[in-house]
């Protein structure tokens, strides 16, 4: 900083402390005035907030009327009291005295007043600084923690108040006299109820980054240090369950392991657990069942074991509203290293160099609320990795981030991992799995359905359509395939089917006689249906010969398939399938519509050491079934034992090509099969 800067901040400075002064006397005198000196304390703030507003006045009053209304409603209990001679109302032995409204008044105006006296010391004062001067006048952090929650809350509840008037406005709300004030009270409860919820996730945003923590007890000098006895074996889960009070099982017997430097994607639909796993691995959910290793220490689900869960592992929320409470950017990065336990200086060199990281300098004093969602995101990031835990887990980190904030996490990634930290990333982007991560974890109903290499995980697409996920494009599981106009279904062979997979869309009789024969010919099948009609299709999959999925196709649903069947009664969603197949490079084919498709099923059969394989130019199955029928029943019954022995005589010659007894042996058992045949004609 140079030397006018140092002057203006002294200047800035000399002009800050006289007016937080005067914000405190002028705090302490409504504090012991009475009820009507209170109004008129009130309406001075409130006129000098109005002198000094820089925003419009529409919105700061629209701001002041929400707290106004929250403060009103938290006050009415105060009303209603044993009552005495005189009362106003009366419900037997209670009601609403003059004692009554007055204590009521006094608290209404004391909670309005002071929260006028704060937003007006706010426009005077950067928030941040005057936390400082607040520090430094040694108020207690109590304090001065409940100051930056009650400004942060205040913006919370008019953010939260926005986007309600915002989507009644948007579906016609708000037209007639009468639906203003049926949709007024309805915004009003509807904030209420959000800002309890908002409140309990503000709260564990606190406890993320060490509030409940005591820094003495846990103090380790600067960095986090190793896990205990863990060697590279960081978290371990055995049997672990989570359960919410009423008794709503989420977790169910969950096993894993994570050790050093993994980079760890965990997928899994919407309600399959884990946003729920997440917070158990940061310490903030205590699960109810199972243990918890940390290295090679056991914890339990007290106080103490969180906490240590905590120092180690640090958790970046979904929402980053949930993360960030402080008055600025500088002081959301500080309060995690804050509460390490390490020295001041080592805060200070932390805290800096974090900012320098992720190019935090041009808004380290603005408050965090004031950000777009994604640079709000991006200073989640920051705060939590100002700790230094050695595992770091993130809840949907790409979400609400740009282009050029995903670029620059993915960096971000790669840089932890060459630093040996270990990445668990809680994502829908399937992308992103693939490219930043090499294990991964699939959730599914609260259970950890899977646990591999991501090529394993992503090679089995019934495992993803179990989970309602699709395998990225950015990975393949086999090659494209060329595809063929729909007249040409003559290629002669026979393919090694136990090494395809077949999708079968529909349940009908056409998608169970053709399930039937990929099954007897060794292909792993996946049925999707939303009606299983057919009791074959049942059996099949309790022989464990068969996925079923009961649902509608869904986009997706046909990656990583070789061979696609479309056999719904609706021709629209037939032909929906097979374009997405045609996409994929699969090999696709349409029961309602003959000419669609790029392979046909032949007549098939397997007898006497016979493959037989029938098709018509003309799409006849019927004739092909015919032909079929005919060539078994002609077959000599011999046959079978005479081409074993011929096998047995061609092995034996291309072992030893110039013995001319095996030569006339072969050809003598060849010329009795032909003669046999021939007699059949």
């Amino acid at each position: 900083m140079n030397h006018d800067n140092n002057h203006a901040s002294r200047r800035q400075g000399g002009i800050e402390l006289p007016l937080l002064a005067a914000a405190l006397l002028f705090v302490a005198a409504f504090v012991v005035a009475d009820v009507w000196w209170l109004g008129i304390l009130a309406v001075v703030a409130g006129l000098m907030l109005f002198t000094h507003e820089q925003e419009s006045r529409r919105k700061l009053m629209k701001r002041l009327l929400v707290v106004a209304l929250f403060v009103v409603a938290g006050c009415l209990p105060l009303l209603i009291g044993k009552i005495t001679a005189g009362a106003y109302l009366g419900w037997g032995t209670w009601g609403i005295d003059a004692s009554g409204l007055n204590r009521f008044l006094i608290v209404v105006l004391r909670c309005l007043t002071t929260m006028q006296v704060l937003l007006l010391t706010t426009r005077l004062v950067p928030v941040y600084r005057l936390c400082a001067w607040l520090k430094r006048c040694h108020f207690p952090s109590l304090f001065i923690d409940l100051f930056e929650l009650t400004y942060r809350y205040i913006y919370v509840l008019d953010e939260m108040v926005v986007r309600i008037f915002r989507a009644q406005t948007e579906r016609l709300g708000y037209q007639t006299y009468r639906g203003k004030v049926k949709d007024t009270g309805l915004l009003v409860a509807q904030t209420a109820v959000l800002a309890q919820h908002e409140a309990d996730r503000l709260y564990d945003g606190l406890v993320s980054r060490g509030y409940e923590d005591d820094p003495k007890e846990f103090a380790i000098g600067h960095g986090a240090g190793a896990t205990a006895g863990g060697g590279d074996e960081m978290v371990r889960l055995r049997n672990l369950e989570y359960a919410y009070d009423d008794g709503k099982q989420i977790l169910k017997q969950v096993n894993l392991t994570i050790r050093k430097g993994e980079r760890i994607a965990l997928l899994g639909e919407n309600g399959s657990g884990k946003s729920t796993l997440s917070m158990v691995l940061g310490g903030i959910f205590r699960h109810s069942e199972g243990s918890y290793l940390l290295g090679q220490m056991p914890l339990g689900n007290d106080k103490n074991s969180m906490q240590r869960i905590r120092r180690k592992v640090g958790l970046v929320f979904q929402n980053s509203n949930h993360q960030l409470f402080t008055p600025s950017v500088y002081d959301e990065i500080a309060y995690g290293p804050g509460n390490m336990g390490w020295e001041k200086s080592e805060v200070e060199r932390r805290v800096g160099a974090v900012i320098g990281t992720f190019g935090l300098q041009d808004i380290r004093h603005l408050p965090p609320h004031r950000l777009s969602e994604g640079r709000k995101k991006w200073v989640a990031i920051a705060a939590v990795t100002a700790t230094e835990p050695d595992v770091i887990v993130l809840d949907e980190p790409t979400a609400s981030l740009d282009n050029y904030y995903t670029k620059r996490l993915m960096t971000l990634l790669d840089e932890w991992h060459r630093e040996g930290k270990t990445v668990i990333l809680s994502t829908h982007d399937m992308t992103l799995a693939c490219q930043c991560c090499d294990r991964v974890w699939v959730m599914h109903e609260g259970q950890l359905i899977a646990d591999a290499p991501k090529d394993e995980v992503f090679a089995r697409p019934e495992l993803l359509l179990k989970a309602n996920l699709a395998v990225p494009q950015a990975w393949s599981a086999t090659p494209s395939l060329t595809r063929h106009t729909p007249d040409s279904y003559a290629l002669p062979l026979f393919l090694q089917a136990t090494t395809a997979k077949a999708l079968v869309v529909g349940g009908g009789k056409g998608a169970v006689r053709k399930l039937q024969t990929l099954v007897d010919a060794g292909v792993t099948c996946v049925v999707i249906t939303e009606k299983v009609t057919e009791p074959k299709v049942t059996d099949l999959v309790k022989q464990g010969l068969t996925t079923l999925l009961e649902r509608s196709f869904r986009q997706g649903d046909t990656a990583g398939f070789d061979l696609v069947v479309a056999a719904t009664a609706d021709n629209e969603v037939n032909d929906r399938v097979c374009r997405e197949a045609a996409g994929n490079g699969a090999l696709y084919l349409s029961l309602t519509d003959a000419l669609q498709g790029n392979f046909h099923f032949a007549a098939t059969v397997r007898k006497k050491g016979i493959r037989i394989a029938v098709h018509t130019d003309h799409q006849l199955p019927e004739v092909a079934q015919l032909l079929r029928k005919w060539c078994v029943q002609h077959l000599p019954q011999d046959l079978e034992s005479r081409l074993d022995e011929l096998g047995r005589l061609r092995k034996a010659l291309l072992d030893d090509r110039n013995n001319t007894t095996l030569q006339q042996a072969y050809k003598t058992q060849l010329s009795d099969i032909e003669q046999s045949l021939n007699n059949l004609c």
